[in-house]
C-alpha cells in the first residue's frame, strides 16, 4: 500500500501534466462514442448485421484511437516518470520519449482494441461465439496488465520485444508490491465495464446521446486518473526494485 500512497502523492504533485491525460482520455472517448452513435442503424434495423462500411469505419476509428491515446500516454507518462525519478531516468525530453516508446504504446493499444472489436463482432453462426468469448477474456487480461507492463518497459529506458521479459523483472522480484498495482488495474477494468453498462443507450435521439456522453466524459476522467495512478504506482515499485541493494543496476 505504500506504493499506492506514494503514487497518489506523485499524481497530485504533477496534476498539471496528469490533466492532459484526463482531458485527452475524455475527448477521445467522446469521439469514439459519437462515431458509434452516428454509424448505428435506426431502431427499426437494430437487429440487422452491421454493413461492411460500418465495420470499416469502426476499424478506422480504433486505429485512430490507438494512435492518439498512444501519443498521450507517451507524453504524459514520460513526463511524470522523469519527474518522479529525476535525475536517474535517462530519457531527456518528449522527443526522445516518442522515439523510444510511442510504437510500444501504439502496438499495445492496437492489439487491445482489435481484440475488443473481435469480441463484440458476430463472426458467423453460434459455433463461433466461443471465438468472441475467448477474445473478450484476452481483452480483460490485457486491460489489466497493459499499463503496468508498459510502465516496466519505460522504466528500463527502451522497448523491444527481445528485452520484453527482462523489463518485467521487477514484477517477478517484487510480486507482493505489485499486487496493489494490479488490484487498482482490475478495479479500473471493472469500473469501466460497469460505467459502460450504465451509460449505454439504444435511443437514436440526440438528447439521449448528450446525456450518455456527459456521463461517459465523467467516467473517462475517473478512468484516466486511475490509469495515471497505476502508472505511478508501478513506477514506484520499479524504483524500489532498482534501489534494492542486491538489484542495484542503474545502467540502461
Amino acid at each position: 500500500m505504500d506504493a499506492l500512497k506514494s503514487a497518489a502523492e506523485a499524481v497530485q504533485r504533477h496534476m498539471s501534466t496528469v490533466l492532459l491525460y484526463l482531458i485527452a482520455n475524455a475527448a477521445l472517448g467522446l469521439c469514439w462514442n459519437a462515431i458509434a452513435f452516428l454509424q448505428a442503424p435506426p431502431e427499426a434495423d437494430a437487429a440487422a448485421d452491421p454493413t461492411l462500411a460500418a465495420h470499416l469505419l469502426i476499424i478506422a476509428s480504433f486505429v485512430f484511437y490507438s494512435a492518439a491515446i498512444a501519443a498521450v500516454q507517451t507524453l504524459v507518462f514520460s513526463r511524470v516518470g522523469r519527474e518522479i525519478d529525476r535525475p536517474l531516468w535517462k530519457v531527456r525530453d518528449d522527443r526522445e520519449a516518442f522515439q523510444r516508446f510511442y510504437m510500444m504504446w501504439f502496438e499495445f493499444n492496437l492489439a487491445l482494441n482489435a481484440l475488443m472489436w473481435m469480441a463484440n463482432t458476430r463472426l458467423g453462426n453460434d459455433a463461433t461465439l466461443v471465438i468472441n468469448m475467448m477474445a473478450l477474456l484476452v481483452v480483460f487480461a490485457l486491460a489489466i496488465v497493459i499499463v503496468p507492463f508498459g510502465t516496466c518497459q519505460m522504466f528500463l529506458g527502451s522497448f523491444s520485444w527481445g528485452t520484453f521479459g527482462e523489463a518485467l523483472g521487477p514484477i517477478a522480484r517484487k510480486p507482493g508490491e505489485f499486487v496493489p498495482v494490479f488490484g487498482v488495474a482490475l478495479f479500473t477494468l471493472v469500473f469501466g465495464q460497469y460505467a459502460s453498462y450504465l451509460t449505454q443507450t439504444d435511443s437514436r435521439e440526440v438528447s439521449a446521446f448528450a446525456l450518455m456522453a456527459g456521463s461517459r466524459v465523467a467516467c473517462d476522467v475517473a478512468l484516466g486518473y486511475l490509469d495515471c495512478l497505476v502508472f505511478a504506482a508501478a513506477w514506484t515499485v520499479c524504483k524500489l526494485d532498482r534501489d534494492s541493494p542486491d538489484e542495484l543496476d542503474l545502467d540502461f
